[in-house]
């Protein structure tokens, strides 16, 4: 359980001692309608510039990927045929061709831009689903205190454990219905 300040919205984990970025006291109370609104709308500034880093790592993604097909188009064409074997068609990787170094190039920086596009996002959208999640709390609890955001693990397995519960009520029902219409 953290409990947000109500000046700075910074986490922290005692509720009732000093906030250790702004110093100020915050007693955990019930919150009014305008200071919810106040907090949920600054929650969401956070949230909108999570989007934006997301987007901004996708787009490295995308770029990334581009640039790794790219390098490996140019490493196939720096290959080149080999004119002293006439026996059989042999082709041969040139390392000083202009090629080849497009190739590495696009490999190389298409990879970094890949893998840093792929870990950004995915750490901005953790964080922005961390927000939605404490300001659905916040809405719920009247309070500044949160519970720990759940993985998307946590979720994915709610969901799947949800769908077996349901399927497996809908399939007692269906055979009580049956039995029900043969008896009459």
């Amino acid at each position: 359980m953290k409990t947000y300040c109500f000046d700075c919205l910074k986490k922290r984990k005692d509720p009732l001692g000093p906030c250790p970025s702004c110093s100020t006291q915050g007693p955990d109370k019930k919150l009014d309608e305008p200071q919810i609104r106040n907090v949920v709308q600054r929650l969401h500034k956070k949230a909108n510039v999570a989007r934006e880093r997301i987007s901004a790592g996708l787009s490295s993604l995308v770029i990334g990927v581009t640039l790794v097909i790219i390098g490996l188009i140019f490493f196939r064409l720096a290959s080149k045929l080999d004119q002293s074997n006439t026996e059989e068609i042999v082709f041969v990787l040139v390392p000083t061709s202009a090629e080849f170094i497009v190739s590495m190039f696009g490999l190389i920086v298409g990879g970094i831009s890949t893998v840093f596009g792929l870990v950004w996002s995915i750490y901005w959208n953790y964080y922005r689903r961390g927000i939605y999640h404490d300001v659905a709390e916040i809405r719920e609890t009247a309070t500044l205190t949160v519970s720990r955001t759940p993985t998307s693990f946590e979720i994915l397995w709610r969901k799947i454990s949800y769908f077996f519960r349901q399927t497996a009520y809908r399939i007692r029902r269906a055979q009580k219905e049956k039995a029900l219409g043969e008896n009459k």
